[in-house]
């Protein structure tokens, strides 16, 4: 079972061959919570799966029920209007993270990559699995990436990921002799056929 499952995780990608990888979604970053389609529905799930919530949400209505809370009209709604305003509050402050989350991932999806080959310029957003790119010095890389090649002799590449993990020290990677061989030049790049196979 164990050798089944881990075969099911792995995947095989074609090098320069957007045909054969037409199969895997485009490199669209999706960061925002919230769409029009499921806003409402999802904060309400996500507000009363807290215990707080859900528990003067029963109390609220425990209290709207004459026979178990006589009360006065003015203390009846109490609780609800309490809760009421306490999720409009975090609705407002989730609907301002969000929206600049959306902000975010238009600008990242926006922003240009330089694809080798007869694709020429495009957009992060339109990226596709198994297209060879060329970074420069300082490149954001909102995508996953597998070095090929380097612009040292060794295949050494230097890379920051503290949007990932918070880590700000810089980690060594290296292009496999194979791959840096193959992939140093720009016009050879584009020219090379085969298969990677990695993990999901």
């Amino acid at each position: 079972l164990v050798a089944d499952s881990a075969e099911e995780e792995r995947r095989e990608i074609a090098l320069n061959d957007t045909a054969a990888n037409s199969r895997y979604p485009l490199n669209k970053i999706r960061t925002a919570k919230y769409y029009w389609y499921n806003a409402v529905p999802k904060f309400l799930y996500e507000q009363f799966s807290r215990f707080a919530n859900l528990y003067f949400l029963f109390v609220g209505v425990l209290f709207l029920i004459d026979s178990i809370t006589p009360s006065t009209a003015g203390s009846r709604f109490g609780q609800i209007i309490s809760l009421c305003i306490v999720i409009g509050i975090t609705a407002v402050k989730e609907g301002y993270e969000d929206f600049w989350r959306h902000r975010e991932d238009g600008r990242l999806n926006r922003s240009k990559a330089q694809v080798l080959g007869s694709r020429g310029e495009c957009k992060w957003g339109e990226l596709r699995v198994g297209d060879v790119i060329h970074l420069e010095d300082q490149d954001l890389v909102p995508a996953d990436i597998i070095l090929v090649a380097s612009c040292e002799s060794d295949g050494l590449a230097y890379i920051e990921t503290k949007q990932l993990d918070g880590e700000s020290n810089l980690k060594v990677k290296f292009a496999p002799p194979l791959f840096q061989e193959r992939f140093y030049e720009e016009s050879t790049a584009v020219e090379v056929v085969g298969n990677v196979e990695c993990d999901h």
